[in-house]
């Protein structure tokens, strides 16, 4: 019940928040999730970032009535434009009335989740997630 392929490119920071833009335009998602991941605790400084939306049970259109993942394009890891892309993401989902999530996971399962995810994974990302604030996606911008 996944969307198989990922949206972006890995490391395309601005180019991947644009077609995660343009996938869900028109679409409600309120009350659904966008699961921020990423490979790095405690050292946002360095992070990297990819995502998984998880659409609310009632979503309709576009076929996003089931989770959709997003390529790990975002973070300071890549650059002033994946600073930029992370915050634009955040205030994206904040726009889109997504309750904003975060979980760690280790880099092996990092890379393996974001390119071949399953249902069970998703569930257990959505569990394991902790709720953030979109603000310490920003305070990253303005910090550098």
């Amino acid at each position: 019940m996944l969307n198989v392929d990922p949206i972006g490119l890995p490391g395309a920071s601005l180019e991947t928040l644009n077609e995660v833009r343009s996938r869900f335009q028109g679409v409600d998602l309120q009350g659904g999730h966008l699961l921020m991941v990423t490979d790095t605790q405690g050292h946002r400084e360095g992070a990297r970032y990819g995502a998984v939306v998880v659409p609310p049970a009632n979503a309709q259109g576009l076929g996003v009535d089931r989770a959709v993942v997003i390529s790990p394009s975002f973070g300071p890891r890549f650059g002033v434009a994946g600073q930029e892309a992370l915050a634009g993401l955040a205030d994206w989902a904040a726009g889109a009335g997504l309750v904003l999530r975060e979980t760690v996971l280790p880099a092996g399962d990092f890379v393996r989740v974001l390119e071949e995810p399953d249902t069970r994974e998703v569930n257990r990302l959505v569990a394991a997630s902790n709720p953030v604030d979109a603000g310490i996606y920003r305070l990253q911008r303005r910090l550098d």
